[in-house]
C-alpha cells in the first residue's frame, strides 16, 4: 500500500501525494493502471520513464523488457487466448525482431507491441518492420498517453496513412477495445 512506501519514505501522505503528482507532472514518473490477473479489480503503479531513468543516470532496459513489459505480455497473450486467439510471446518477426505478442485467429495475424518505455521512433519503427513482417494490423499498447500520442503523430507525418488504417493505438488499460478495433480491419 501507499501509506507503507510514505512511511518507509518518512514522509507524511499528503506530502508523498504532492511529490508523487510533481514527478508525474515533470514526466519523471506515469502511473500505469494495470490488471494484475485477467479478471479484477486493476491496480494503479508508478512507473518510471525514460525521461526519469536519464534523470538518476539509469539506462532503460533494453531487449526483452522488465517485469511490468514481461507481466502485460503474459497478461495479454492470456485475455487473447480467452478470445479464441493463438496467442505467442515474443514470437520471430522481421530481421529477427521479436513481436512483443503475436495473436492469430481464422488465418489472420495481429501484432500486439507494448511500449513501457520505448520512444516514439522505435515504436514507429517497429510498426514498419510488422506490417512488412506480414501482420494484418499492429495493436500498439502505451503506459503513458504522451508516448501514444508523440506515436500516432509520427506515423502520420511520416506519410504511414496507407498503413494507419492496420495501425491501432492505445493506452494498456484500454487493451480489450484497441483489439476489438484490430478485429475489425
Amino acid at each position: 500500500p501507499v501509506r507503507e512506501v510514505y512511511k518507509r519514505c518518512k514522509v507524511s501522505a499528503d506530502k508523498g501525494t504532492r511529490l508523487k503528482a510533481r514527478l508525474i507532472e515533470q514526466g519523471f514518473l506515469t502511473e500505469v493502471e494495470v490488471p494484475l490477473q485477467a479478471k479484477g479489480r486493476a491496480s494503479k503503479l508508478l512507473v518510471c520513464t525514460r525521461q526519469g531513468l536519464e534523470k538518476v543516470g539509469l539506462p532503460p532496459r533494453a531487449g526483452k523488457g522488465g517485469a511490468l513489459h514481461q507481466h502485460l505480455q503474459r497478461l495479454i497473450a492470456g485475455a487473447a487466448a480467452q478470445q479464441g486467439y493463438r496467442a505467442t510471446v515474443e514470437a520471430g518477426g522481421a530481421d529477427g525482431k521479436a513481436v512483443d505478442v503475436c495473436l492469430e485467429r481464422d488465418g489472420r495475424r495481429i501484432a500486439v507491441e507494448i511500449s513501457v518505455t520505448t520512444r516514439a521512433p522505435d515504436e514507429v519503427h517497429n510498426i514498419v518492420a510488422d506490417l512488412g513482417a506480414g501482420y494484418a494490423a499492429v495493436v500498439v499498447l502505451f503506459v503513458d498517453l504522451t508516448t501514444c500520442a508523440a506515436t500516432q503523430r509520427l506515423l502520420q507525418e511520416r506519410g504511414e496513412r496507407a498503413q494507419s488504417a492496420a495501425v491501432h493505438c492505445g493506452l494498456v488499460k484500454d487493451y480489450a477495445a484497441v483489439l476489438k478495433q484490430a478485429e475489425g480491419g
